[in-house]
């Protein structure tokens, strides 16, 4: 049962938006699940969801993708879901710079807190198709280059890299959650293998067995007197 519930984990991949509000990230969303863009699309009210399927090497994956309100009172629950996220998506608006200077907050927080030892993390900016973009490739490249962190520019308008986005990501993701379980069998092969070669017998662990089959104590090197 728990190897079952395993298997199916690993094939679930949770994925978080973050970003202040109207920065595009429900656009984004909306354009890597269904390819389409709505103009005036309402703004998140807490978390949203949405879902994609999709293979990977003949493997079956399901996407979850949780988009958060950029507000500022729903940003402890933005804090308490990505948490158990496998990756988080931190997305700022190319015409403001406010928007990349919260990304950089969160960023903070988060290498602080080692929350990013177990996800993959992206930088998205978004909104490259609006001609009053003032934030350059470049410059925020420099900004983000202490985290060791992928920058990748969008726009959900025209679909441009929203796909690479993604498909980025979730690659990420794969390798991570497929390292991690190859190194698992791994080591449970090598703990199998040492039983059978007896590396765990009673001798090598401080116990020896009387005629009577009964555990005796063996005093070891660091044992008291």
């Amino acid at each position: 049962m728990e190897k079952e519930k395993e298997e199916n984990n690993h094939n679930k991949y949770k994925i978080m938006m973050l970003g202040e509000q109207a920065v595009g990230k429900s656009s984004l969303v909306l354009r890597y699940t269904k390819n389409k863009f709505q103009y005036n699309i309402m703004g998140t009210a807490g978390l949203d969801l949405k879902k994609k399927e999709l293979q990977i090497n003949n493997e079956n994956i399901n996407v979850i993708i949780y988009d958060s309100a950029g507000h500022d009172r729903f940003r402890k629950i933005s804090e308490v879901q990505f948490k158990g996220s496998d990756g988080l998506i931190l997305v700022y608006d190319t015409t403001d710079n406010k928007t990349l200077d919260w990304i950089l907050e969160w960023l903070d927080k988060i290498k602080n807190n080692g929350e990013d030892k177990n996800m993959e993390l992206l930088i998205v900016g978004n909104k490259i198709d609006l001609p009053n973009k003032i934030i350059k490739y470049e410059d925020a490249c420099k900004k983000i280059e202490k985290y060791n962190i992928e920058l990748i520019e969008t726009s959900a308008l025209t679909g441009e890299n929203v796909e690479n986005v993604f498909a980025n990501i979730i690659n990420k993701i794969y390798s991570h959650k497929h390292n991690y379980l190859t190194n698992k069998n791994k080591n449970a092969n090598e703990i199998i293998n040492n039983e059978n070669n007896e590396f765990f017998s009673t001798e090598k662990i401080g116990i020896n067995l009387n005629k009577n089959g009964k555990d005796k104590k063996k005093k070891g090197c660091c044992s008291s007197q």
